[in-house]
């Protein structure tokens, strides 16, 4: 996977398991996953930051596809 980090250019990292795990147990936890949750998926997927859009269905939400730039108008991303 990549990350920007600090620089702002992309640099591939490794991302362990156990960390993915623990992140989607918090998710489901704090209740931010689970069978009534809906996740935008809008984060390129070869970036860190999507694994959780990514793996959201291991916690049993859903996952979605918005048009591009939809995040970026709530009643556009409402009407989706």
């Amino acid at each position: 996977m990549y990350t920007s980090g600090s620089t702002g250019r992309p640099k591939g990292v490794m991302i362990e398991h156990h960390s993915i795990v623990s992140q989607l147990r918090w998710l489901v936890a704090a209740g931010h996953l689970g069978t009534g949750a809906t996740v935008l998926q809008k984060t390129p997927m070869s970036f860190d930051a999507a694994q959780w859009e990514i793996l959201a269905p291991a916690g049993g939400a859903r996952v979605v596809m918005g048009a591009p730039g939809v995040y970026r108008d709530p009643e556009a991303l409402s009407n989706s």
